[in-house]
Order: structure tokens, then sequence, then C-alpha cells
């Protein structure tokens, strides 16, 4: 994209999330704590391994027992819950699945207590009390699964539905949810985690009204939000794809939100109800929505290549020169009211930002790099959600990277945004990165002077605290002035 053509999308963009005005919604939230009070000394997250004859499938890939960590409140009075799943990943056939291992399949290997950070280690006081509920990641099915081995051809279960389920029961059991007053529930994830919490975003809210005394339930969902674009790597298959295959394979339809499978049109197209884009804006919740606008995961498997696991690279360098196709978006793709007309040339937008299914079959080279170059998963504690070694480094990839931001964009604009709901809230970064509710970044990097921890207590304690919307706009890959460092070799930062 042309530097001035860029200019102007980013300035019409900024220009009307300015220009929405946050609605009227309920009076702020109250909490036992003040924002200003010391938190007490806080326990170490401690691992609770489910109970099979009471919990018989709520188990990992191996049908080992799933579980939870689990910190109480340090005061013992705070009425706010953090319900955090961790991502991982998936895996949508026989290979992927079997190239995953270690504790991202059995919790064999799974420590007595934990130390996540980020949300788990918050400064603001009303955070730092919460009771912190950890669930880490065995299903390789973004929790929305219910199959048993016996009936998968490579002998795995897809159980992330019951794991959710079994949280639940759990915490109002055992832990006190279902008789404390005033309870309120920050629910959410980081990437796998995340979109597990929008797939099952209305089966917790409706399980908490129906069971506990719950009166307030929030998603926060932390790198969730993909966008349907075809891969310039060639050989790569689609994340729309990708999903597709998923769906049938952990026979996730039964358990997706009715909301949204009506919303999307019916069961045919109840792919789209796991699938970020689509799925966001039937949320029945409260919401914050958190993306780096060159999301790393994704961007990396569909401009540089290496498929949809976070072990999985492909150097770029071996993309071929002309990957990325000419013709220009069709002048269908942008909403009419997504920005003002003179906002994004003709020329703007290479074809990457045409949903998958929508470009001809020749768009892409003939020649292909492998689908995927996976090794087997590393152990959890080896695991990153940081941009690992590879990142766009050819014209085409830049070019690609550029023309998916500006597409995330548009779209969170359009779902979120723009409808301006109560309880709404989105906070885009223009880092090249992904997830950061598991890391050090959740209190310290800012999009214009507000931390990821700032808006989420803003948005969750709706105090107004922080902007409701906050978009980085400035100009270039990677271009925001607290992203996180590229590898060496990459310093890649325009301002």
């Amino acid at each position: 994209m042309p530097p001035t053509a860029l200019a102007c999308a980013v300035s019409a963009l900024a220009a009307a999330t300015a220009a929405v005005t946050a609605p009227q919604s309920a009076p702020t939230r109250a909490v036992s704590a003040s924002a200003s009070a010391p938190a007490p000394a806080r326990q170490p997250l401690t691992l609770s391994l489910f109970d099979l004859a009471r919990y018989p499938t709520a188990v990992c890939n191996d049908g080992t027992p799933s579980g939870y960590y689990f910190s109480p409140s340090p005061s013992g009075n705070s009425p706010v819950w953090i319900v955090h799943q961790q991502g991982g990943g998936w895996c949508y056939d026989a290979g992927s699945c079997k190239a995953r291992s270690g504790d991202l399949v059995s919790s064999k290997g799974w420590a007595s207590t934990t130390s996540p950070g980020g949300i788990f280690a918050p400064t603001d006081p009303r955070l730092a009390d919460a009771n912190q509920v950890f669930v880490p990641y065995c299903s390789s099915d973004a929790y929305i699964g219910n199959i048993g081995a016996s009936d998968v051809p490579f002998g795995f279960h897809f159980r992330g539905r019951a794991i959710v389920t079994a949280v639940l029961t759990e915490l109002a059991v055992t832990r006190g949810l279902q008789a404390a007053a005033n309870a309120q529930v920050l629910y959410g994830g980081c990437s796998a985690g995340a979109r597990g919490a929008l797939f099952n975003n209305e089966f917790v809210a409706t399980w908490l009204a129906a069971n506990t005394a719950v009166t307030h339930v929030g998603i926060a969902l932390d790198s969730s939000f993909w966008v349907d674009v075809q891969p310039l790597a060639a050989g790569e298959p689609s994340f729309a794809q990708i999903t597709q295959d998923v769906l049938a394979m952990v026979n996730a339809t039964a358990q997706l939100s009715p909301t949204c499978v009506a919303g999307v049109g019916g069961a045919a197209n109840a792919w789209r109800c796991m699938f970020g884009q689509y799925a966001t804006p039937f949320v029945v919740t409260s919401y914050l929505l958190f993306a780096w606008s060159f999301d790393s995961y994704q961007v990396r498997a569909t401009a540089v290549g290496g498929g949809h696991d976070s072990s999985c690279l492909v150097p770029s360098h071996a993309l071929p020169s002309h990957a990325l196709p000419s013709h220009a978006l069709p002048s269908h793709a942008l909403p009419s009211q997504a920005l003002p007309s003179h906002a994004l040339p003709a020329h703007a937008l290479p074809s990457l930002a045409l949903p998958s299914h929508a470009l001809p079959s020749h768009a892409l080279p003939s020649h292909a790099l492998p689908s995927h170059a996976c090794s087997s998963s590393p152990p959890r504690s080896q695991l990153s959600y940081d941009i690992a070694a590879t990142v766009p480094t050819t014209t085409q990839q830049l070019a690609y990277a550029q023309a998916f931001h500006d597409q995330l964009l548009v779209a969170a604009r359009n779902d979120t945004i723009a409808p301006g709901k109560p309880g709404t809230a989105a906070m885009l970064p223009a880092c090249y990165h992904h997830c950061i509710t598991e890391s050090s970044l959740f209190t310290s990097m800012m999009v214009n002077d507000t931390t990821m921890e700032q808006a989420t207590a803003s948005w969750f304690f709706n105090d107004d605290s922080a902007p409701r919307y906050i978009v980085d706009t400035c100009s270039g890959f990677n271009c925001g002035s607290y992203c996180p460092p590229l590898p060496a070799g990459h310093a890649m930062r325009p301002h």
C-alpha cells in the first residue's frame, strides 16, 4: 500500500473511531477493595485434578484427568472471580494432532502450583484481590469439543466443553461461587483459551445464571480475533478451512452459541461461530476485544508460512517473490458504513482482504511449500506466544501484513466499535505479537497511554477510568511505540 493511502486509511479509521460515543451503561460495579487499597499477600495457584468418578469425560487428549489451578481472594472478601483459560493452538487432523505432545495433551507432567503472571500478577487492587482460576490446556480443541477417543480414528479425546463444565461446577460447589453474593466473573483466556471463551460465552453465562448468584459476567478475548484471509504462503490451508475441519473432527456444532448459529445463518455456517471475525458480534455478554493488528500467530501462518501451531515454522526466504496477487479489493468487500468513501483507494488493499473462499484457484502460484513443518510439541514450560524467530521480511510479506492489519481494523470497528453496544470495549495495538494476558506486558505495555490492565479494569468495573475503544493509529509494520522488540535483524519500526 502506498504510504499516502495507508495514512489516509489510518486517519479515517482514527476519526471514525473517535466519533463513536460510548453508550450509557449500568452504574459502576462496586468491589470490596477500593482502587487505592493495598492487597494482602496471595497464596500460589494450586492444582486440583478432576475426580474421574465424578467427571468421567473431563479429560485431556490422552484420557488423563484435566483440572484447574486456584488461588482464593487474599482478603477473603472479593466478589471478583478471574477464570482464565490457557492457550496453545489446536489440531485439525491426525497428523497435526499426533504432532502435539507433553502438557498440550496430558496432565501427567503438570506442576502442583503455577504462577502465570500477567492478569494473575496485577497492580490494580481490585484485580489483585480477586479469586483466581487458571485452566491449563490439554484438549487441543479450544475448549469446545465433545467426543471420546473411541469415536476418533486416531484415539484422541476432545472434551473441551466437559472441562469447562467441570471447572464451573467445582468453583460453584467446592470453592464457594454458588453462594457468593454479588459475584462478578471475568472469564477469558489467551489465544485458543480466548477462542474457547468466545465459543462458550453463551453457555457459561447461562450456566452461571442458573447455578449461582453471579451478577455480572465479562468475557476478555485476548488474541482471538481471526480474520478470514487467503494465505499468501502457498500450500498453507486457510484459517477458515482449518476451522471447518476442527468443527467436524471434535463434534463441536451442538456446543456452539445458539445466538451465534442463528446469526450466521444456521448449522451450514456454524464454523463461523468458531471464527473471531464472524462470532464476535454475537457475544451475549459484556466483552473486551484485545487484538494485535499484526497478530503474529495468524500473520506468520498466512504470510510467512509454517502451519497452525506454535511449533510450526517455515523460513521466510522460502516464499516466491511473486506470491502476492496484484489485483485489488473489489468495491463490495468493505461495507459502505465501515469508513468514509475516500478512506481506502481502490488499489489500497491487496486481495488478501477477500474471504478465503472467494479467491479463484489461480490466485496463488501452483507450487507449494509443505503445509506444515512441525516437530513434536515442546513442553509447556517452553511454549511462548511471542513472535518466535519468524517475521515478515520480503516486500510481499510486509505488504500482506499491512493489508491484514488494515482489514482487522475495519472488521473490529464493524463488529465492536461502530455498534457501540453497552459493555463492549476494544484495544488494538499495532504490534507483531500474540497474547498479552499471561505476560508482564499486561501491566506495562501502553496504547495511547493506557495499559491492558487499565483497559480491563475500566471495562470490567465500568468506572470509565480509561477510554472504551483504544486503537493504535501509527503507520508501518510493528509501529506501536510500546511494541515488544522484534528479533535481532528485524528492527523495523518507522515513526
